[in-house]
């Protein structure tokens, strides 16, 4: 390994195949080897700073190794200290670390911690890699006229083969650099401009050049041993020949210049000058591949390079491609842009190389990136949600245009929203409240009562409210009239709970809400169980609007002088119980008017033993309860207050017929 001529030495007893490295590790180990040290082994090492900030200590660790690579020993740790190591500093080949075991053959190392000159210390626990880095051009091409045209289009002072790994690159200068760093920071040669350049085009390129070079060399010798016949044969040489020898004197020099401004050109192109490389070979015409170069190879680099910024999201870079960041947005990130540029450039190669797998590869990487973004939007609005924040949520799953599951999750902000406003409805009577629900981001959702209601529903009610909304804005008001454009609260939430289309639970909410609502229901159940006194008082204390109230009142007091219990007064005592069968007598029973399914129920109840129960129908609004089987029986209140119940026959006439009296 030619990293360092202090450590290859040929008195080494071994020496490390290629340099080490770790992922984010501030020092490279450049070089090292084993040699004889009069008893125990000694290693020297090589190590570079390959991070950002100066270097004031390092903590290696060294295992010792048998022939065929076994550990002896345990690992040994050393530690330098004392340093100021700053980026591309060399240290540590002029220390030597003494193995405690003599039979070591190699040794196996890696850096534990470094220790800079402020903040915290870079830790590390696994092993060091091999990396491609510090092979000659010869070594890496395997043939020394690839090496040369490597020299002759990027410079005399390319040394090494440039190569990649992990989180670094190197140059062929020698310089090592960062992966976010696009141009070496020693030559200033840009990296996609070197990563480039294949064996086979170096190859084709020097044959080329060794071709004309030979040719302009035979051409100057042909020339100057033409000139010379001509200066010994001056007097019998036509002018025209005379003419002819100055034109090929001034064409040698005219190759040649144009050869060096090709070789700048080239230099141009490593150095990432594309406009000015891409001019530098338009004016060179048709020599050698100029053109080719000028149209294919310069933008096919300059779109090589604008990948590698994307990659590294570089906002600086946009520059280059005539944007800038003014022109970001959330839906925009500089790699999109970059990526984009490149496709398009790589799209106006045609099937040059492989332009159109990388403009399709630029296209996916476009595609990821909104995927990504959409994604963090996705979570972001999911974040909204849980917070409590639904109108904004809501927006933000509408803005992601059907991404993921984002339709049903805007559907969920609403649904969370209109729940929680529901549920203050199971727990307070909110007629007299008024509202309108902002859905808007940003938008308050308001809320009035009067005080005197406040007082009613207690305490809490206000803040209840308030919170109802979640973390979404909301303003209550205390007020015997209503803003403008505010609704009955019930309505509000209803229409809210309508708009889900059956989403959730919100169907059952709404049939919940038809219950709560029912403001009657009392009324109706007061008349269900024959309370026609209970549901009248009902009735004439509701303050409410109530359908048909004076219908309903007239209807209530046509039926309450039946409500009561009635004594035997005269008559038939056996009729009673004899319509549901029953043979015994009935001295006195208990009568109510139950109202339900439009209709309305006479119903009697006797209290003797015996209780036999005798049901009449009538019209709702009618007294002319009756029952027919094989008889007709109706009962009525006669004018004498009294309560009348006839049998008749199919030919209407009366069978039988009984008479109560109220019981005292």
């Amino acid at each position: 390994m030619k990293a360092s001529g202090r450590l290859t030495d040929q008195n080494a007893r071994w020496l490390l195949p290629a340099p080490l490295y770790h992922a984010a590790s501030p020092v490279l180990i450049r070089a090292g080897g084993l040699w004889d040290g009069g008893g125990a082994p000694l290693v020297r090492l090589e190590l570079m700073n390959v991070g950002l900030w100066t270097i004031r200590a390092v903590t290696l660790g060294v295992q010792p190794l048998g022939p065929e690579g076994e550990a002896l020993g345990l690992e040994l740790p050393v530690r330098w200290h004392g340093l100021s190591v700053n980026r591309d500093g060399l240290f540590g080949s002029r220390r030597e670390i003494a193995l405690p075991v003599e039979t070591a053959e190699c040794f196996r190392v890696r850096v534990l911690r470094v220790d800079y000159a402020e903040g915290s210390p870079w830790l590390c626990d696994e092993a060091f890699a091999p990396l491609p880095f510090f092979r000659t051009l010869e070594e890496a091409y395997g043939d020394p006229r690839a090496a040369e045209q490597f020299r002759v289009r990027y410079g005399p002072d390319c040394v090494y083969a440039p190569a990649e790994a992990g989180d670094l690159w190197q140059c062929s200068c020698g310089g090592v650099n960062r992966r976010a760093e696009n141009s070496c920071r020693g030559c200033r040669r840009v990296r996609s401009a070197l990563m480039g350049v294949s064996r086979e085009t170096l190859l084709e390129e020097s044959e080329s050049r060794l071709r004309n070079e030979a040719r302009l060399e035979q051409e100057e010798k042909h020339s100057a041993r033409k000139g010379l016949k001509r200066l010994l044969l001056i007097l019998g040489v036509a002018l025209p020949l005379l003419i002819l020898a100055i034109g090929l004197y001034m064409t040698v020099p005219a190759q040649l210049e144009r050869q060096r401004g090709y070789e700048a050109a080239q230099r141009q192109l490593a150095l990432g000058q594309y406009d000015e490389a891409a001019a530098s070979f338009r004016a060179l015409g048709d020599y050698k591949d100029s053109a080719l170069l000028a149209e294919k190879r310069v933008p096919y680099l300059r779109a090589l390079d604008l990948m590698h910024r994307a990659e590294e999201n570089d906002a600086a870079s946009l520059l280059l491609i005539g944007r800038s960041r003014s022109e970001l947005d959330e839906e925009t990130t500089p790699a999109m842009l970059l990526y984009g540029a490149a496709a398009e450039l790589l799209r106006s190669l045609g099937d040059y190389e492989d332009s159109a797998a990388l403009a399709e590869q630029c296209e996916t990487k476009i595609w990821e990136a909104g995927e990504s973004l959409r994604l963090e939007a996705y979570e972001q609005a999911e974040a909204l949600l849980e917070e409590g924040r639904y109108s904004a949520a809501r927006a933000a799953f509408l803005a992601m245009d059907g991404f993921a599951d984002s339709e049903e999750q805007a559907v969920e902000a609403v649904y969370r929203k209109a729940m929680g406003l529901f549920a203050l409805m199971e727990r307070y009577d909110v007629r007299g409240v008024f509202a309108q629900i902002s859905l808007e981001p940003g938008g308050t959702s308001r809320f009035s009562l009067s005080e005197e209601k406040a007082l009613r529903l207690g305490s809490r009610c206000v803040a209840d409210f308030r919170a109802a909304c979640g973390e979404d804005l909301s303003d209550v008001t205390l007020s015997d009239t209503p803003a403008e454009g505010l609704l009955p609260y019930a309505d509000c939430v209803k229409a809210l709970l309508e708009s889900l289309e059956g989403y959730g639970e919100s169907a059952e909410a709404l049939e919940r809400i038809e219950e709560i609502t029912d403001y009657t229901k009392e009324f109706t159940m007061l008349c269900e169980a024959g309370d026609l006194q209970g549901a009248l008082s009902w009735l004439e204390s509701y303050e409410g609007d109530f359908a048909d109230r004076e219908g309903w009142e007239e209807t209530l007091r046509a039926y309450l002088p039946f409500c009561d219990r009635w004594s035997l007064y005269q008559g038939d005592a056996t009729l009673l119980p004899l319509t549901v069968g029953v043979n015994e007598t009935c001295s006195a029973f208990r009568a109510r008017v139950l109202i339900r399914d439009g209709e309305a129920v006479l119903r009697l109840t006797a209290e003797d033993p015996g209780d036999c129960l005798v049901d009449l129908r009538a019209e709702l609004g009618s007294t002319d309860f009756r029952r027919e089987d094989e008889a007709l029986y109706l009962a009525a209140i006669s004018g004498a207050d009294r309560f009348a119940y006839m049998k008749y026959g199919g030919s209407g006439k009366l069978l039988s017929s009984c008479e109560y009296r109220r019981s005292q």
